[in-house]
């Protein structure tokens, strides 16, 4: 509990939130969504990687655009993962480049 956050942050499956697909999560901080993880399978040997497949950050990009249009939050993160590789994604506007560009010790 390094960042005082541990009773403050939760993760929903989307469920009930985008009611679209059940591999990705909604991150509230403190009641407050701040960001989506979309988690894909890792990639098969020789598969080119999903991640970078432009329908994948599309979609990252679609439930990104949700969280700000529908719940009004900046900034939004997005996070994209198949347990093998990770994509941290923000829309650059008001002070999201600062607040993405900030860094955390943890002991």
């Amino acid at each position: 509990d390094s960042l005082g956050l541990i009773e403050k942050v939760e993760v929903y499956t989307e469920i009930g939130v985008f009611r679209i697909r059940p591999d990705v999560w909604l991150v509230v901080v403190r009641g407050y969504p701040v960001g989506v993880i979309d988690v894909k399978k890792p990639d098969a040997e020789g598969q080119s990687p999903a991640l970078d497949h432009p329908n994948v950050l599309g979609e990252l990009n679609d439930f990104m655009c949700r969280l700000k249009n529908f719940y009004g939050i900046t900034p939004v993160f997005g996070l994209l993962t198949n347990f093998v590789s990770w994509r941290v994604a923000w829309f650059s506007e008001d002070n999201a480049n600062e607040i993405a560009a900030q860094e955390e010790e943890y002991s």
